[in-house]
């Protein structure tokens, strides 16, 4: 896998989780992981940790047919509506943009973090190797020379 999304974004811990549960048979478990029950989600709405977003819920209401089935407005199904978000909407929108954008500052942070100490253990490798050559060759006598 590697270390792009399709769209360009750099993938995070939780798409390299994802896939290795691909890779092993199945997401379920995976998935499961990431579901907040309902007392959690409360508790995380009274602490404000979490919100409450209805908005996906309510979009697919308006989709619904009469009999539970589907249908868009290509198929002769009501349009969807989406409200005009309000300035709120906006400010709200603009934070979590900018909670995203911190979170990839800190995972590239991470990562650099992790580069750099990779490094540094190739370059202090490499330095070993190099003295205990060095010292081989002070050690060694000159050929031809009587000892």
């Amino acid at each position: 896998m590697d270390g792009v999304l399709g769209s360009g974004r750099p993938r995070t811990g939780y798409h390299a989780r994802a896939y290795r549960s691909l890779e092993r048979g199945g997401t379920d478990d995976y998935f499961e992981s990431l579901v907040v029950t309902d007392e959690d989600a409360s508790d995380g709405v009274a602490r404000g940790s979490l919100v409450s977003d209805t908005r996906l819920r309510d979009a697919l209401r308006q989709l619904r047919d009469e009999d539970g089935s589907f249908a868009g407005a290509m198929n002769g199904g009501s349009p969807l509506r989406l409200p005009v978000p309000s300035v709120v909407d906006d400010a709200a929108y603009a934070a979590d943009i900018a909670a995203f954008d911190e979170a990839n500052v800190i995972r590239a942070r991470r990562e650099l973090d992790r580069l750099e100490a990779r490094l540094s253990s190739v370059e202090r490798r490499l330095g070993q190797r190099v003295a205990r050559r060095i010292s081989r060759l002070v050690r060694r006598p000159e050929r031809g020379s009587a000892s």
